[in-house]
C-alpha cells in the first residue's frame, strides 16, 4: 500500500494548522513498510535544516492485514502526531520526546515514537570537514 495521498494530506493539514507556529518551517510526512512494520516520519524543517526534527513513529502490521486496517494504523499515528505538536508548541517548544524507541498506546493502539531536534545543516558541514 502507498501512503503517499494519505501523507500528502496530513502534511496540508498539519502546515495550515500550525502555520502560526511554523513561520519559516514546514512539515514533511514520509511513510516506509519494513516487513510487518508501518513506519510513519512527521518532519519538521526550515530550508537550511538547521532546525530538523523528525518524529519517528512505528506500528506493528499483521501479515495479511487489508489495506483498511492498515490505513486506520497510519491515522492513529497521525492523530497522535496532532496531538504531540500541539503540546509542543503549546509548551513553546519546550517537551521532547526520547532518543531512543518508547512505547505509546493511543486509541487502544500500541506503537513506538522517537525523536531528536538536530542542526542538520551544520552536521553536514562536520562531516564534510572531517572527511
Amino acid at each position: 500500500m502507498n501512503f503517499a495521498k494519505e501523507c500528502a494530506e496530513i502534511e496540508k493539514v498539519l502546515n495550515i494548522k500550525y502555520a502560526a507556529y511554523i513561520t519559516g518551517k514546514q512539515f514533511v510526512v514520509q511513510t516506509e513498510i519494513n516487513g510487518t512494520t508501518l513506519q510513519v516520519t512527521f518532519l519538521l524543517k526550515n530550508e537550511t535544516q538547521s532546525f530538523y526534527y523528525p518524529v519517528n513513529t512505528r506500528i506493528e502490521l499483521l501479515s495479511q492485514e487489508p489495506d483498511k486496517d492498515r490505513l486506520e494504523k497510519f491515522y492513529v499515528l497521525a492523530d497522535y502526531m496532532d496531538y504531540y505538536f500541539d503540546e509542543y508548541f503549546k509548551s513553546e517548544e519546550f517537551i521532547s520526546l526520547p532518543i531512543d524507541w518508547t512505547d505509546y498506546s493511543f486509541e487502544d493502539f500500541q506503537f513506538q515514537m522517537k525523536g531528536q531536534i538536530i542542526d542538520l545543516e551544520k552536521e553536514q558541514l562536520a562531516d564534510k570537514f572531517l572527511s
